[in-house]
């Protein structure tokens, strides 16, 4: 029986190698460049954010002043 958990033992890390070099050979992986327009769709939607994010302040500092005029 001992051999049996010795082959088990051994034949858990050679299928992690196995499943690991199958998902990323012959296509089967991400390449580099889809890598890269995931990267750039990404800067690209946290820059309209940002852009999103300064219109909003300038929004909220106008309404703020028009606030203190109307209160004041």
């Amino acid at each position: 029986m001992e051999w049996l958990n010795t082959l088990l033992f051994l034949a858990c890390p050679l299928m992690m190698i196995f499943m690991m070099l199958g998902g990323h050979g012959h296509g089967g992986g991400h390449g580099k460049k889809a890598h890269l327009e995931h990267s750039h769709g990404m800067h690209k939607r946290i820059q309209k954010l940002e852009e999103e994010n300064q219109r909003l302040k300038k929004r909220l500092d106008a309404f703020d002043k028009y606030d203190q005029k109307k209160t004041s």
